[in-house]
């Protein structure tokens, strides 16, 4: 005979509001509701749909939120993750180094017999400047004259121009072509097209500067691999945290992807953005976000906002990183963005647009009333990046004038 098993009423009650409430009730429960109803009025004035997180800085209490697990693209808040990492694996004060090296001698005329090579370190911000102290310190080595050419060397990466987004291939979105030896992102003279192969763009660029200060070159400008063993003639240097700065306040995409690259060179074994991908990951405290690329540009970059809040949690005590994000009102991608209002002047944070895809995000934080809040927007399908600017300025407006409840 088959038996039958009974359940009581009060035991099938318990177990039907096991089953309607989320197993993560406990840690998702918004504590202000009126500035969480406030938050999802103001954000629909985008469009679409979205989500939000708002949490202490302090605790990580979380605030207010809406769809706080849903994934979706990061955009340019992705370079949090890359600027981030960066800071926390080679530290602020790291050097990305261009020098110039040699195997020859110079004689007592002043002639080098040999080539000159322009080793590139992944200084995405490489220019006029760097190339004329470079110029200079040769020149006071007494070099009149080079018998071989000025050799651009861009082996610490590889010759990939542009991100996974375009496998590889160049990438308008960058407005430059990635490499490790990059005169102005990519170009052979200033204001130039960007080139193909920036690494003979900028032999042939340190040619012209060199031959500007009355030196003689007497081979062609090419790229190639200094070989081991050179002597070192002239060297400049840019910190990891004045790249990061560039990276976070004008939102630089050009600058993110070579900085991948760089941790990539330096920690990972290889100047690939894969290999910078995974220093990213592996220094972002553990948050639960999955970045393909170092700018975001890739819409394949996603995460979700409760994970992006976690991080900025996190980062925003990093050396550095504050310093670099722009300032509601004040200045970078912000300047012209919540010029008045409590959020002026008290909140930072890092923006984000695909235009392409209709989405748009803000993370950062807002220092008020003796508290500082956190927060990350996400927003898909917006009815424009005019609209969607201005419903998160409204949403940080909101945030800066909380008081504690």
């Amino acid at each position: 005979m088959t038996r039958r098993s009974f359940v009581t009423l009060p035991a099938l009650l318990l177990a039907l509001l096991a089953l309607a409430v989320p197993a993560t009730a406990k840690t998702t429960t918004t504590t202000d509701k009126t500035l969480h109803a406030d938050l999802v009025r103001l954000a629909d004035g985008a469009g679409g749909s979205g989500g939000f997180v708002v949490s202490d800085g302090k605790t990580g209490k979380t605030i207010a939120q809406s769809r706080p697990t849903t994934v979706r693209p990061l955009g340019s808040t992705a370079k949090l993750l890359t600027t981030g990492a960066a800071l926390r694996a080679l530290g602020p004060g790291f050097r990305l180094t261009t020098t110039v090296l040699t195997m020859a001698g110079v004689d007592a005329a002043g002639t080098l017999h040999g080539d000159l090579w322009l080793k590139g370190g992944g200084d995405p911000t490489l220019g006029e400047a760097q190339f004329q102290t470079l110029a200079a310190a040769v020149q006071a080595r007494g070099i009149k004259v080079v018998e071989g050419s000025i050799v651009g060397d861009e082996s610490l990466f590889d010759t990939l121009r542009g991100g996974p987004a375009t496998n590889g291939a160049f990438d308008l979105n960058f407005a430059g072509s990635v490499g490790a030896l990059t005169y102005e992102r990519g170009r052979q003279a200033v204001d130039g097209p960007l080139q193909p192969d920036p690494a003979r763009a900028a032999a042939f660029r340190f040619d012209d500067v060199l031959e500007a200060k009355g030196l003689t070159i007497r081979g062609t400008p090419k790229a190639g691999v200094a070989p081991v063993g050179t002597a070192q003639l002239g060297l400049i240097a840019t910190t990891v945290a004045a790249v990061v700065k560039v990276i976070d306040k004008q939102s630089d995409d050009f600058a993110a992807e070579v900085l991948a690259k760089d941790l990539g060179a330096a920690h990972g074994g290889a100047g690939t953005t894969a290999a910078g991908v995974g220093v990213i990951k592996a220094n972002i405290f553990g948050a639960q976000l999955f970045p393909v690329d170092g700018s975001g540009v890739d819409p394949a970059t996603t995460g979700a906002p409760r994970q992006l809040a976690r991080l900025v949690r996190r980062l925003r005590t990093q050396p550095g990183l504050g310093s670099a994000l722009p300032i509601a009102g004040v200045d970078g991608t912000l300047q012209a963005r919540m010029t008045s209002g409590p959020a002026r002047g008290t909140c930072r944070a890092k923006t984000g647009s695909l235009p392409t895809t209709r989405f748009s995000a803000l993370a950062g934080w807002c220092k008020t009333h003796g508290r500082t809040l956190v927060f990350a927007l996400q927003r898909d399908r917006v009815t424009s990046q005019a609209a969607a600017k201005a419903a998160e300025d409204a949403m940080v407006q909101r945030i800066a004038a909380s008081r504690k409840r």
